[in-house]
C-alpha cells in the first residue's frame, strides 16, 4: 500500500467517525433543549463544519501533493520524470559531464538494440533530460549493469595463462606488466610451436601447458587501460562461465597481445544452441570480413581471446578441425563453454556496438527471474564458420 493510500484510508475513517456522531437540534445561544438533553450551540456547529471543511481541503492537498495513483493516457508525467530522473523500468545517467544530447540519443538507440537481443523487444530506451530511461514494460530481463556495459570488444591473441594475482608482501610493490608481448619462458607459451593442435580431433595440448609463475605477482590490467591501450599487452581475468577449457576460468588470467581487430568490424550478432553448447553467430561488415580473415589466417591453430570490457569471455582455437586455413566468408561462430547469459551478453554488445558515452544505472525495478541454463560442453569449441 502506497503512502497516498494510507493517508486516504485514515481520512476515510475520520469522515466515518464524524458521520456517526449524533447531531442534536440547534438552538440559538447556550440553552438546553426540552427534555434536559444537552444542546448544541451554533458556535459548536460552526467548529464542526470548519473541521469537515479542513479535512476536505486536506484531502485536496494530498491529491495535489502526491498526485493520482495511476496516470491514464495523456496524463502529464510527474516533474521528476519529466526532468529525466525516473518513470521507467530503469534509469541511467551519463558519467561524463560533457556528454552531448546527440551522444545520449545514440546511447538510447544502443540500449534499445541490446534490450531486443535479450528478448525485451517491446521495451525501448528514451532520453529524458540528462538521463536515459528504459520504458515499455514492467521488469528487465537482465541487470541494468549488463545493459550499461561499455561494450568495448577487442580480438587479442592469447600468449600465456597466469594464476590469480598473488598480493605482494608488505612493503613490496607489485611487479609491473612486462613491456614486451611475451611470456617469461617458451615453455609457458600458448602459441605455436609450443601449442599443438590435432585437426582430426580438434583437440590441443593447452591443458598440459602450465601457468606462467612470473605473472602471479603482476596486477591485472584495468578495463580502462585495456580499452585505451589496444596496441599494448594486457593481463586480464578469464570469465568464470568458461572462456576456455582446462579449468582456466574461476580466477585465472590471460596475458594477451595487442588487439588485431575490434568489435566495430561486426555488422550483427545473435545466439543459438548447437548440440551441446551456446554459441554466438557473428556477421562481419564488408571490410570487417576481410580484416577478420587476415587475423584468422595469422592466428591459424592458435587461440584468439574475445576481450569484452577487460574480461575474456571466450577464447577459442581458430579452425582447429582443419589442416589448412580457409576463408570465413564474413561469418563466424564463437563458442567456448558459454552460458546462455554470457552468450546473450556478448551477442548484444557485438550487435549494438559500444556506448557513445558511459552510462551508470541509478534505479531499476527487480529483474524478471528467468532461469539461465548451463549446457555442458565436451571440449572447447573452435572458432569456425557458420
Amino acid at each position: 500500500m502506497t503512502e497516498t493510500d494510507l493517508i486516504e484510508q485514515r481520512l476515510r475513517r475520520t469522515f466515518e467517525a464524524v458521520a456517526a456522531q449524533p447531531v442534536a437540534p440547534v438552538f440559538v445561544g447556550g440553552g438546553r433543549r426540552s427534555g434536559g438533553g444537552p444542546g448544541l450551540s451554533l458556535r459548536g456547529t460552526g467548529l464542526l463544519i470548519t473541521a469537515v471543511v479542513a479535512l476536505v481541503v486536506g484531502v485536496g492537498a494530498v491529491a495535489l501533493v502526491y498526485g493520482p495513483r495511476s496516470a491514464g493516457p495523456g496524463t502529464a508525467s510527474p516533474p521528476s520524470v519529466a526532468a529525466g530522473h525516473g518513470g521507467g523500468i530503469a534509469t541511467f545517467v551519463t558519467t561524463s559531464p560533457t556528454a552531448s544530447a546527440r551522444r545520449r540519443a545514440e546511447d538510447a538507440r544502443i540500449l534499445t538494440r541490446r534490450l531486443a537481443a535479450f528478448g525485451d523487444r517491446p521495451d525501448k530506451a528514451v532520453v529524458k533530460g540528462r538521463s536515459v530511461v528504459v520504458v515499455g514494460g514492467r521488469r528487465l530481463r537482465v541487470p541494468a549493469a549488463v545493459l550499461a556495459s561499455t561494450g568495448t570488444v577487442l580480438f587479442r591473441p592469447v600468449l600465456c595463462v597466469s594464476a590469480p594475482q598473488t598480493p605482494p608482501a608488505p612493503g613490496i610493490s607489485a611487479v609491473p606488466l612486462p613491456g614486451s608481448s611475451s611470456c617469461s619462458a617458451a615453455v609457458y607459451s600458448l602459441r605455436g610451436p609450443n601449442l599443438t593442435v590435432n585437426p582430426s580431433t580438434g583437440a590441443s595440448n593447452e591443458e598440459s601447458i602450465g601457468r606462467d609463475p612470473a605473472l602471479a605477482a603482476t596486477p591485472s590490467s584495468t578495463p580502462s587501460y585495456d580499452e585505451t591501450h589496444p596496441q599494448s599487452p594486457v593481463l586480464v581475468p578469464i570469465e568464470a562461465s568458461g572462456a576456455s577449457a582446462g579449468g582456466r576460468g574461476g580466477g585465472g588470467r590471460y596475458l594477451l597481445g595487442p588487439a588485431e581487430l575490434s568489435g566495430t568490424a561486426v555488422a550483427s550478432a545473435t545466439t543459438s544452441f548447437h548440440s551441446t553448447q551456446w554459441v554466438v553467430d557473428v556477421d562481419f561488415t564488408g571490410s570487417g570480413a576481410t580484416q577478420w580473415d587476415a587475423v584468422a589466417r595469422k592466428n591459424f591453430h592458435e587461440i584468439i581471446a574475445v576481450d569484452l570490457d577487460g574480461r575474456v569471455v571466450a577464447a577459442p582455437l581458430v579452425e582447429s578441425n582443419q589442416t589448412a586455413f580457409t576463408s570465413f566468408d564474413g561469418r563466424l561462430e564463437v563458442g567456448g563453454n558459454l552460458t546462455e547469459r554470457s552468450a546473450q551478453t556478448l551477442a548484444a554488445v557485438l550487435d549494438s556496438g559500444p556506448l557513445a558515452t558511459p552510462l551508470a544505472p541509478v534505479t531499476q525495478k527487480p529483474v524478471t527471474q528467468k532461469p539461465v541454463t548451463q549446457k555442458p560442453a565436451t571440449q572447447k569449441p573452435a572458432t569456425q564458420k557458420r
